[in-house]
């Protein structure tokens, strides 16, 4: 609005010399690109940069019969002008993040800390997993019509081996963080049963808390030692000495794949047909133990994990339509 400057309206809605009547175009020309670089220092600190240059003009277009405000070169409403907008930019960011992901548990007052084991109420957050890899892809099979193998195939060859694309989802992460509990002793008189349900039990000292491997029972595998865990005394005034999540659960090794055809009917209508296949290697991924110390069961475990399709291995034929 800079270059504009009312005049008195001297012509018919539709005129030139009607300065308020029209919205004449004005011509851009632009350039612009980002480079943007991201860093990672260490686990929890991170760099980031973006470099942004742009170039942008805009010209106002000459109109013949100009009169008035302008001249041959420029817009009868706001003249001849040619603006040139420049940006050169350099953000860089640091960032920091606060994430130890280790918590500070106090339960019914100082009991623990009075013990002078404060330790054992800092611990590893329950469920959560010290290593995880997520990895995607898709890869069009190199088969068919201008493809690597079978280049000159005919269009039957070409619409049976051509257009698949072979795609998976894979997961490798170590286990949860589990701690040993129990519900039968409330060790330290709090009431903790009676608000949590559950609280911590002891630790046997020298006893390994993994099972021998390969041991199972009549509800399944053994992951714990039953003999490495017991609960607390009576009275102690304390707490149960099994630190926050320090037994580790069973991990993840999931590959699920899928093998997709598409078909082109026509410009706009697609057919897509193919398979799924969930956990394809059909790996064994436990769930977690029983953790209470006082269930028969404890330490056993009863059941495979389901999600992120680590469950057994579940195949799909799949169709789709896209138009």
């Amino acid at each position: 609005m800079k270059y504009l400057m009312p005049v008195p309206n001297t012509g018919s809605a539709d005129s030139h010399q009607n300065n308020y009547a029209a919205n004449f175009p004005a011509p851009i020309s632009s350039n612009q690109f980002d480079l943007r670089i991201d860093q990672n220092i260490t686990s929890n600190q991170s760099i980031y940069g973006r470099y942004t240059w742009k170039n942008r003009a805009v010209f106002s277009a000459p109109l013949a019969g100009c009169i008035g405000f302008c001249d041959n070169s420029g817009s009868p409403l706001i003249g001849a002008f040619s603006q040139l907008e420049q940006d050169r930019g350099l953000p860089v960011a640091y960032n920091y993040t606060i994430n130890s992901k280790l918590i500070n548990e106090f339960r019914g007052g100082f009991n623990s800390i009075r013990d002078g084991l404060p330790s054992l109420d800092y611990g590893n957050v329950i469920f959560d997993r010290r290593h995880r890899v997520l990895a995607t892809f898709l890869y069009t099979l190199p088969f068919g019509k201008g493809q690597m193998f079978l280049p000159n195939s005919g269009r039957l060859m070409d619409a049976l081996v051509g257009g698949w694309q072979l795609g998976g989802v894979t997961i490798f992460q170590s286990g949860a963080f589990l701690t040993a509990a129990q519900e039968s002793v409330d060790p330290a008189n709090t009431t903790i049963l009676n608000v949590v349900g559950v609280t911590r039990a002891d630790v046997v000292p020298c006893v390994s808390p993994r099972a021998i491997r390969g041991l199972t029972n009549a509800a399944g595998p053994v992951f714990l030692n039953p003999g490495a865990f017991t609960l607390p005394p009576v009275n102690a005034g304390r707490f149960g000495d099994a630190s926050v999540g320090s037994v580790v659960g069973p991990g993840t090794d999931a590959v699920s794949l899928s093998l997709i055809k598409s078909v082109k009917i026509t410009e706009q209508l697609q057919f897509q047909f193919g398979a799924q296949a969930a956990n394809a290697l059909n790996h064994r991924n436990f769930d977690v133990p029983n953790m209470e110390v006082d269930q028969p069961g404890f330490g056993t475990i009863s059941a495979l994990q389901t999600a992120e399709g680590a469950g057994p291995r579940n195949v799909e034929i799949t169709a789709r339509v896209s138009f």
